[in-house]
């Protein structure tokens, strides 16, 4: 097994694309930009936007849950618009030969101006036939999803085919954003004012980017993770030119970064509490789209895993993070404990000079 470099990483700068779903995907790397952290508001939430759209003309068809967070960087209240914020596809042409089809879902509160989701769904998809005839039809499609139960999300992005017809170059593609944020209240039992505790935190990230055969496919994966000061961020391609993959992180004791399988990547990283109560606010984020017969699938899990020593319990504000996660392979948690181990050893020697 191979491990991945953790030291900081150059910015990806992928050549420009021949598409009009640059806008989007810039948008969502604003979105990416800057993780917020929970606890200034309601504390939680889950947000996610799934987008096909056709190159050439840029009609897009889109589904999303909360895309927008309110001013304190949740994803709740009504600013972000009740319900479904966005689920529609653009009026075809007649005998076009389109196809479109969005679909969104959400559950959590939804009392009075309170619309916290815990878990939500968005899947898109556009077809049409403006190739060299009218048997021939491509496809974008778009999947995100995000549950703060299981601390998992996941994004996918496809598109079938690359057509050099019309006057420039014409195909579906897909743009899927997935993010979940919550709140965590940890207690330490027995820890005074001054105590520093040590506990790992971790993700783990599925997933892989593809071409189809004979196509001059694009696709690229964005994964952020924030845990309170510290952070990690993943970043693959393919077809843009761009080193495959970078990582980066910041503000932990030690880290990580571990190739698990050959679409398997894991982060861990030892964070200090201090005091007996500590609250921590948590962002996990990703971000993923596909072009000109490229593909992207990581819908399967990015999931956040925590290995706390005996003493140390945490709630949630969201009353559910972790609630129905699936208990950990042996592999995951032996990594997992050893950089547990390993920080408090070096807190150890640092104690004793």
């Amino acid at each position: 097994m191979q491990g991945i470099p953790h030291n900081e990483a150059p910015t990806m700068t992928p050549r420009p694309l021949l598409s009009t779903l640059l806008p989007a995907v810039t948008a969502a790397g604003l979105l990416l930009s800057g993780p917020a952290q929970a606890g200034m508001s309601d504390g939680y939430g889950v947000a996610v936007s799934a987008t096909a759209q056709f190159a050439y003309d840029g009609a897009q068809t889109v589904s999303a849950y909360r895309k927008l967070p309110d001013a304190s960087g949740n994803w709740s209240t009504t600013v972000d618009y009740p319900g479904v914020q966005r689920l529609g596809c653009p009026d075809p042409a007649a005998g076009s030969g389109f196809l479109c089809f969005a679909s969104a879902t959400g559950t959590g509160s939804s009392s009075g101006t309170n619309y916290d989701l815990t878990t939500a769904v968005a899947n898109a998809s556009r077809s049409d036939n403006a190739g060299y005839n009218a048997a021939d039809f491509a496809t974008g499609l778009a999947s995100a999803r995000a549950d703060l139960a299981t601390g998992e999300i996941g994004v996918s992005a496809s598109s079938d085919k690359f057509r050099s017809v019309l006057s420039g170059p014409t195909w579906n593609g897909g743009l899927a954003y997935a993010h979940l944020n919550d709140t965590l209240n940890f207690q330490v039992a027995g820890a005074t004012a001054g105590t520093v505790t040590r506990i790992t935190v971790g993700f783990e990230l599925d997933g892989g980017l593809s071409v189809f055969p004979f196509q001059p496919g694009v696709a690229t994966i964005d994964a952020q993770f924030q845990f309170g000061s510290a952070g990690a961020r993943y970043q693959a391609s393919i077809g843009t030119g761009s080193p495959s993959p970078i990582t980066s992180s910041g503000g932990w004791v030690s880290h990580a970064w571990e190739e698990s399988g050959p679409n398997s990547i894991r982060f861990s990283g030892v964070y200090e509490l201090t005091g007996a109560m500590q609250v921590i606010g948590i962002s996990n984020r990703l971000a993923t789209f596909a072009g000109q017969g490229g593909a992207s699938d990581f819908l399967d899990t990015s999931r956040i895993v925590l290995a706390l020593p005996d003493g140390v319990s945490f709630t949630s504000d969201s009353g559910v993070f972790l609630t129905s996660a699936v208990p950990e392979p042996q592999t995951w948690a032996l990594l997992l404990g050893g950089l547990l181990a390993l920080g408090w050893r070096a807190h150890r020697r640092s104690n004793i000079r």
